[in-house]
Parts: structure tokens; C-alpha cells; sequence
């Protein structure tokens, strides 16, 4: 990895999975240094029904330097209120929507998706 990752993005399922395993002695499994001096992110934007090799129920996860990510905005974030459709309740609904586009701020910026079981990681590869 070119760069030194500053975070880690993983589904909220395999975080749970992660968070209970343990070690032969029943002990709940403690990072390396290295890993827990990183910033662990879960969103269950993140798919974990992925589907590797024989697997079906499988997830990724993302590790970079997310300080090099751009977030480029295409159309202000927009909010409409929506009275009509919800006053038959006396209620008020939203609709709101963003477009953006994401790159990286140099092409050595190191992005890694891991993916595998959840107890073996099977392959490790760049993906931006």
C-alpha cells in the first residue's frame, strides 16, 4: 500500500461477526496495534450477500487512506417538503436527493477491498 490507511469500512453484519469471535481460551480476539490504531466504519450501504467463488453470503471490506478521497458535488443536496401527499394525516414527508462523484486526490493513493469467508481472507486487491 502506497499510502498508510486511516480507516476501515466493513458491513454492520460482519462487524458483529468479527466482534465475537474468540480465542481458544473463550477470550474475545484483540486487534494488532497496527489495526487498532485504525478507524473502523460500518454502513450497511456495504452488501453482504456478495457472492465469491461458492459463497452467497459474503462481504468485502474497504481499507485506504480516506483522506485522499474527493468528493466532487454535481447538484446542491436538495429538500422538497411534501404536504399534500401526507395531510390526509396531518403529516409532512421529504424528498431530498445529491448527486456526487468520487476519485482519488493522486493515483498512488492506495484503496484495498478484502474478501473472503469470514474467517479467511482469500484475496487482497487494489480497486481504485
Amino acid at each position: 500500500m502506497n499510502a498508510e490507511p486511516t480507516a476501515v469500512m466493513w458491513n454492520p453484519q460482519s462487524a458483529g461477526t468479527y466482534a465475537r469471535l474468540k480465542d481458544t481460551l473463550g477470550q474475545p480476539l484483540r486487534a494488532t496495534p497496527d489495526l487498532a490504531d485504525l478507524v473502523w466504519l460500518d454502513g450497511s450501504a456495504l452488501k453482504a450477500d456478495e457472492t465469491q467463488g461458492t459463497g452467497t453470503a459474503q462481504s468485502s471490506i474497504y481499507v485506504g487512506d480516506w483522506s485522499r478521497m474527493i468528493m466532487g458535488i454535481r447538484v446542491d443536496l436538495t429538500i422538497d417538503v411534501l404536504k399534500e401527499r401526507y395531510a390526509e394525516f396531518v403529516q409532512i414527508g421529504f424528498l431530498s436527493y445529491f448527486r456526487f462523484s468520487i476519485r482519488t486526490s493522486h493515483a498512488e493513493s492506495a484503496f484495498y477491498r478484502l474478501t473472503g469467508n469470514e474467517h479467511h481472507v482469500s484475496n487482497c486487491r487494489r480497486v481504485i
